[in-house]
């Protein structure tokens, strides 16, 4: 049986590109700097987390695959070595997996992403009064035509290309599993559902003791 560890992210500042000061004036105006500035936190040691897990697994042939990497091969490892470069957490680990036997592989149809590269930037020069433009900035929701069609695509990608043994690092309101192979066992290293609620609880304001309980979650020890 193939199998799939699933990694469900919350990107950086250093993952967004153009959008990168944008998207943080609009977390202060949404919540506010120190709700912001603890959220940013929580991020950071959830990325530590997710670092010190993969540090310490046998990447020789382990065949990666990334939200937005619309390329495998020596095009794919050129862009991972860029990200890293930019400060991205994220790409700092695929890079590590690479220089250790980790394969790069085609994961996003370049059409659909650029359309949601668009959608992003097009978002974020928006002026943000009120609540729906802000939340449809920062919560993309999986009912979303665009965002299902970019999960179908990448489980296509991951359904005939993933040999043996595997990773998906996924932005985490997508459903990706929905569309994957039976054949292929999925391996959450965090709930899906769990970061789920503490972004969705995030973005609505939700009660300070859940995100707390939440927040503890996110930044506990990994666990396949």
């Amino acid at each position: 049986m193939r199998s799939l560890i699933y990694v469900p992210v919350i990107h950086e500042a250093a993952d967004l590109g153009s959008i990168r000061s944008t998207a943080h004036e609009k977390g202060v105006e949404m919540f506010g700097e120190m709700r912001w500035e603890t959220h940013k936190k929580t991020v950071k040691a959830f990325w530590e987390r997710i670092s010190a897990y993969f540090h310490d697994i046998d990447a020789d042939g382990l065949e990666i695959f990334q939200d937005g990497l619309p390329v495998g091969g020596e095009t794919g490892r050129r862009i991972i070595h860029e990200g890293a470069e930019r400060g991205s957490r994220n790409y700092r680990i695929l890079l590590d997996l690479v220089n250790r036997g980790g394969i790069i592989k085609k994961t996003e149809d370049p059409v659909l992403l650029k359309k949601e590269l668009l959608r992003a930037k097009q978002l974020s020069s928006e002026d943000s009064n009120g609540a729906e433009k802000t939340a449809q900035f920062q919560d993309p929701i999986s009912s979303d035509q665009l965002i299902a069609d970019r999960d179908r695509f990448i489980a296509k990608s991951i359904n005939n290309n993933l040999v043996q043994r595997g990773v998906l690092f996924m932005g985490a309101f997508h459903h990706v599993p929905d569309y994957l192979d039976k054949d292929i066992r999925i391996l959450e290293l965090k709930s899906i559902r769990k970061i789920q609620s503490y972004l969705a609880i995030l973005y609505t304001q939700g009660p300070p003791e859940m995100l707390e309980s939440l927040s503890a979650y996110m930044v506990s020890p990994m666990g396949v």
